[in-house]
C-alpha cells in the first residue's frame, strides 16, 4: 500500500529532489503508475525505480524532520477548526521569541 503522506511531503519539498526522483514520485504517487510502468517510461529496471523512490522518500522525510512545514500546516488547520485566533496561528510559523 502506498504511503500517501509522501505525496504531501513532495508537494512541500519535491522541488528539492533531483529531476529523475521528482518524476518518479509524481508518476508513482500523483499518477498512480506501477513500478513496472515507471521503469518502462524511464528506461530503467523496476528495482531502479524502487531504489529511486526509497531515496526520494528518505530525503523528503529528512526535510520534514528538519523544517516541519507539513506538520505546522496540519496544526494550523487543527487550530483553525477549533476557532483559534490569527495570532495563535502566526506562532506556528514565526521563529521562537518573536
Amino acid at each position: 500500500m502506498k504511503d500517501l503522506t509522501l505525496s504531501l511531503l513532495a508537494d512541500y519539498y519535491g522541488g528539492l529532489l533531483p529531476d529523475k526522483q521528482r518524476d518518479m514520485v509524481e508518476l508513482y504517487y500523483g499518477r498512480d503508475l506501477s513500478l513496472s510502468e515507471i521503469a518502462g517510461l524511464c528506461g530503467i529496471t523496476r528495482q531502479g525505480v524502487k531504489d529511486g523512490l526509497d531515496k526520494a522518500a528518505a530525503f523528503l522525510q529528512t526535510c520534514e524532520a528538519a523544517l516541519g512545514l507539513a506538520a505546522r500546516r496540519a496544526e494550523a488547520e487543527r487550530l483553525l477548526a477549533s476557532g483559534a485566533k490569527p495570532e495563535e496561528l502566526l506562532k506556528l510559523f514565526l521563529p521562537e521569541g518573536k
